[in-house]
């Protein structure tokens, strides 16, 4: 504990480290290997500030000559929370003063960022192949951000990211002018929905988040990631949906228009 004061008034730090450790795997080949991440959490909280500043640091160790002592992947992370999942790892950051949680994928290979999301995360999978997709949505106040987008009528970021490579299309939505945003307010889209529009991958699509593309099935191109949307609703506004075909991979906002919002893609 640091004791500071400020302008007669006495200002604690209070900083808590917490270490454990974690066993995920990554691909290796048509199998799997197993490894060990090693995390230390630091939560630092002030007595006179809302929220709690924190860091976690990851080290992750791979199996060599019969024991795991070889580093794969280091690095430090502000957030709060970690959890592991069979694909990925996740680290959360609280949200304070009306911003709200955001959490940040990783993948487990080499902790890369693969997106970050305030929304569900979205599946999208060609079935009997390794090929998937992640699609999330970042709202305007969420508590993390991609460091590179600031504009100022920002409403939201959908990310549709290939956590094999890492590579991102980003689509940034923007209110058209500040009568949109006054109309419809703060986080206007905060909910995302999958589309599919072949009737195999409809008659499949019981669990909505995870899209398993039936008709693609063993299909190992990535242009197989098609015809489908990814539809942003709009808070309040039944008749407002901002409807994004995917094409042979690709986002496609050639084919998107609204009237409250400019839709870039970055």
């Amino acid at each position: 504990m640091e004791r500071d004061s400020d302008d007669g008034y006495e200002i604690r730090k209070v900083t808590t480290v917490t270490p454990s450790y974690h066993i995920a795997r990554i691909p290796r080949g048509d199998d799997f290997e197993p490894i060990v991440i090693s995390e230390t959490d630091t939560l630092i909280q002030i007595s006179n500030a809302e929220g709690t500043e924190g860091h976690i640091s990851l080290s992750t160790r791979i199996e060599d000559n019969g024991s795991f002592t070889k580093t794969l992947w280091s690095k430090k992370i502000n957030g709060h929370l970690v959890n592991y999942w069979d694909d990925f790892l996740e680290v959360t950051t609280y949200g304070c003063c009306g911003a709200e949680d955001a959490r940040e994928i990783f993948r487990y290979p080499d902790g890369g960022s693969i997106l970050l999301l305030t929304s569900y995360l979205n599946k999208i999978r060609i079935p009997n192949t390794r090929l998937q997709r992640y699609a999330g949505l970042l709202v305007e106040t969420a508590a993390a951000y991609y460091a590179d987008i600031n504009d100022s009528l920002l409403c939201a970021v959908l990310t549709y990211s290939d956590p094999a490579s890492l590579y991102k299309q980003r689509v940034v939505i923007d209110y058209k002018n500040r009568k949109a945003f006054d109309s419809l307010g703060d986080n206007a889209i905060e909910e995302m929905a999958l589309m599919p529009s072949i009737k195999k991958d409809k008659d499949n699509y019981n669990r909505p988040g995870d899209l398993d593309l039936w008709s693609r099935d063993g299909n190992s191109n990535p242009e197989g990631f098609t015809d489908f949307t990814i539809e942003l609703h709009v808070l309040g506004h039944e008749d407002l949906v901002i409807s994004i075909p995917v094409e042979n991979d690709k986002i496609r906002i050639d084919r998107v228009h609204s009237d409250f919002f400019d839709i870039s893609l970055r």
